[in-house]
């Protein structure tokens, strides 16, 4: 009997969306298959797919106006991604009126499938994940609109927000700074709002 080695390279979307399965394979773990009469068949199964939809290019830049005109600044978002060879392949989403405590500020990095931003704050920390890799079992959902809704997870320190915008997936999450076993740090109403005031920084 031999044995195939299959390693494992999980994006962050996968790993989350697999992280509440006890037996859910680690980014970079090493999978043993067995051949033979022990083999397991996966020619019959379902794999999960990452697919890409195209980005509405056109439409974010109209949102950037908008934020412009709204007053918003992405100067600190520009100002990290000077001299960056590529900026984001999807349209950068911000936070706006976020209070970050004293010598704290918001960190932005650019990733060759989207980008993250994290924000410190008092009670909890705000990260924001955008993407243009979807990942889906079927690529017949890639352009379902039901997929532009929030979707709110509490999590054990903290919360999830997961939503579409422009053809690229995001996710925001809230990380509890204190833990207190009777409450969570923040409500779905505050944790929507937060997303609701989301605006677009960098559409190109």
């Amino acid at each position: 009997m031999t044995k195939k080695i299959i390693g494992i390279g999980a994006s962050a979307f996968l790993i989350l969306g697999l992280s509440g399965c006890e037996d859910a394979p680690k980014a970079d773990q090493e999978i043993v298959v067995e051949e033979g009469d022990n083999a397991l068949d996966l020619s019959g199964a379902e794999r999960p797919t990452i697919g890409k939809r195209d980005i509405d290019w056109t439409a974010a830049r109209q949102a950037r106006i908008q934020a412009i005109e709204a007053g918003e600044s992405a100067d600190d978002v520009l100002a990290q991604a000077a001299g960056n060879a590529s900026l984001s392949p999807v349209p950068v989403m911000l936070p706006s009126g976020i209070v970050m405590p004293a010598n704290e500020k918001q960190t932005v990095a650019f990733t060759p499938d989207g980008y993250f931003a994290s924000y410190p704050g008092h009670k909890y920390d705000i990260i924001v994940n955008g993407t243009k890799e979807v990942f889906d079992v079927s690529a017949d959902n890639a352009g379902n609109e039901e997929l532009e809704a929030m979707v709110f997870n509490d999590m054990e320190a903290g919360a999830q927000i997961a939503f579409s915008r422009f053809g690229a997936d995001y996710l925001v999450e809230f990380e509890c700074n204190f833990l207190d076993a009777s409450t969570s740090c923040i409500t779905e109403e505050e944790a929507k709002a937060v997303v609701n005031g989301l605006f677009v920084a960098v559409a190109e």
